[in-house]
């Protein structure tokens, strides 16, 4: 599991092993660093590094630790893209905020914008096919989560209903989770013979993780591939900070309160 761990004024990424329940520090620049995502090969993360939207720079390292990090250009909360050769990321402009890019990893890596428009998009999420992109904006004056066709940008269909932040698909690309507040949604997705979307359903409400601000940030939440479990931020008040908590069986407790 890769995480981001506050001490002190900064934060760095570090990798539990959750079976030996070690923790391996990864970076050690002086600047903070965030938000890390996997390669699907499991050998490369890629994690965001700066202080603020128009400082944020995207860093890829090896997860073993072998080599040191290099950025590969501006921008924030990456995520890969399924054949691992290119990234989807959110990218501050003075004019619009933050917006949605792609970027290829060899070559020129020059990013192209995908959902730009005046507001904040983040948070993007490409389907495990390949053929969508999940991402949260507040176009309509609310967070919400919304889909469009990738890498084409076509089409829009609003996925959540009273509110949503970063989404997360389950390795069949037939589930989308995302928080409302602090439930965890889900709606299933469809896409032969067309687009179709279930209604959000309410798995179960985590403990607040006693971090909060304006859009969300952190995420504060992620899935397992097969969708069976649910890694979430726990705030332990003894030790005045969070931890990891991995929530395990949670299909039997929402069946419980239906």
């Amino acid at each position: 599991i890769a995480v981001s761990l506050l001490e002190g004024d900064s934060s760095d990424i570090w990798i539990v092993d959750a079976v030996r329940g070690t923790q391996t520090r990864l970076t050690f620049d002086p600047e903070p660093e965030i938000a890390p995502s996997w390669s699907p090969s499991g050998e490369q993360l890629i994690f965001t590094r700066g202080s603020g939207p128009s400082d944020f720079k995207l860093v890829e390292q090896p997860a073993d630790g072998s080599a040191a990090g290099e950025v590969v250009g501006k921008g924030a909360g990456a995520g890969f893209v399924p054949d691992g050769k290119s990234i989807a990321f959110a990218r501050y402009d003075e004019k619009t905020w933050m917006d949605i890019y792609v970027m290829p990893l060899t070559g020129e890596r020059t990013p192209a914008p995908l959902v730009r428009m005046k507001g904040m998009e983040v948070g993007p999420q490409v389907s495990p096919d390949g053929s969508l992109i999940a991402y949260q904006s507040n176009e309509s004056e609310h967070e919400e989560v919304y889909l469009k066709k990738f890498p084409s940008g076509e089409g829009k269909w609003q996925v959540s209903v009273n509110g949503g932040y970063w989404p997360r698909w389950n390795g069949r690309g037939d589930r989308l989770y995302y928080l409302e507040r602090d439930t965890i949604m889900e709606v299933t997705v469809s896409t032969h013979p067309g687009m179709t979307l279930g209604s959000p359903v309410r798995l179960f409400t985590r403990e607040p993780a006693g971090i909060y601000v304006p859009f969300g940030w952190p995420e504060t939440f992620d899935v397992t591939p097969d969708g069976q479990r649910f890694l979430l931020l726990k705030k332990v008040p003894q030790q005045g900070g969070s931890g990891i908590a991995v929530v395990e069986n949670w299909y039997a407790e929402f069946l419980r309160k239906k």
